[in-house]
């Protein structure tokens, strides 16, 4: 008698100590119970990357994930992955099979236009893979992640904007410092070398090619963006590449379709890291008719350095350098009214 109540005091202990958070998702994941603070799944979802946004869902919803696989390839409709959490359910849940890695990721909230009520209050995004976990805390979502004109972010809630245009399309896109530390994380590298296509194998026709000719203070990543119908600057009008901190100079490339028309305007986003400076000697702009070519000198001629994020440090040999504002790094050089006219001599 004596020793059976010793057993329950015992278990009793031992209930009371486990205070790790379990989230449960459907069975058709394989997946009954996920231990957000140490995962313990089999080792064939173990091998697969999985991410988590952890928070509260006040409403049902769908969520896409899109995905893309190098600097290249925009986000497209058929790369996502679907999830619709139910009200008040605290976590949803995204897992990549048959080893898929992704290069960048776009969140699609509100995907369902049934179901666009409510809002997320975020806790966490956490990303698993091989043993690994990585955490981006709710108040670090906008160092990580930029949202468009569709959603308003704060006091770590999520809130949808705008519900009843015709065009309605939130998006929560990884910047420059999501994809490179993405890749860290990841253990893969996405340069140009391993890409499926290189500015030097891709004939112009139809194609644009923007070279930078710059010298990068530490690794990072440099993302171009560009409008043609777009009128505001989106994740799926851009290209990504990351680039190794060096100095020399280096050419970065990037090919843009022209297919569907010209850009008329492009920005470049050059730095995720507070300390990062870069220097560009020289862009060179180029089709199957025409190249044009800015001097280093040229540069702020043809594009402008918001203050908000950027240091100009040095503006005739094209130096800029990175500060913070409102906890976030989101340095650019946005082409201005002589670089759109410039675009429109391009045929």
């Amino acid at each position: 008698m004596i020793r059976t109540y010793i057993y329950l005091f015992i278990i009793i202990v031992l209930l009371s100590c486990d205070t790790k958070q379990t989230l449960t998702f459907p069975k058709t994941d394989n997946i009954q119970d996920i231990e957000v603070s140490n995962s313990k799944v089999n080792q064939e979802i173990e091998n697969d990357f999985r991410v988590i946004v952890v928070g509260e869902f006040t409403e049902d919803m769908h969520i896409n994930l899109y995905y893309s696989k190098n600097s290249l390839e925009p986000f497209s409709k058929n790369k996502f992955i679907m999830y619709p959490p139910k009200k008040n359910q605290k976590a949803a849940y995204f897992r990549f099979k048959n080893g898929e890695l992704p290069y960048n990721l776009n969140f699609f909230p509100w995907r369902n236009k049934n179901y666009r009520e409510g809002k997320i209050i975020l806790q966490k995004i956490i990303l698993k893979y091989k043993g690994k976990t990585k955490e981006i805390e709710s108040d670090k979502l906008l160092e990580y992640f930029s949202i468009n004109q569709y959603l308003d972010y704060k006091e770590n809630q999520i809130i949808p904007l705008k519900t009843e245009e015709r065009k309605f399309n939130p998006e929560i896109v990884g910047n420059n410092r999501f994809v490179f530390e993405l890749s860290e994380f990841l253990g893969v590298e996405h340069s140009s070398k391993k890409e499926p296509i290189t500015a030097k194998s891709v004939s112009l026709k139809n194609k644009l090619k923007v070279t930078f000719n710059i010298k990068l203070k530490k690794d990072d990543q440099l993302s171009l963006y560009y409008l043609k119908k777009n009128k505001i600057y989106n994740a799926k009008n851009s290209q990504s590449k990351v680039v190794k901190g060096q100095e020399i100079f280096q050419n970065i490339e990037f090919i843009i379709d022209t297919k569907t028309g010209m850009p008329t305007n492009l920005r470049l986003d050059y730095a995720s890291k507070l300390e990062q400076e870069i220097t560009i000697k020289k862009i060179v702009i180029q089709n199957s008719d025409t190249l044009i070519t800015i001097n280093q000198n040229q540069v702020k001629d043809y594009f402008n350095s918001p203050d908000q994020w950027n240091v100009d440090i040095n503006t005739e040999r094209a130096i800029f350098g990175v500060k913070k504002n409102n906890n976030r790094i989101d340095p650019k050089l946005l082409g201005n009214n002589k670089l759109r006219n410039t675009l429109k001599t391009l045929k």
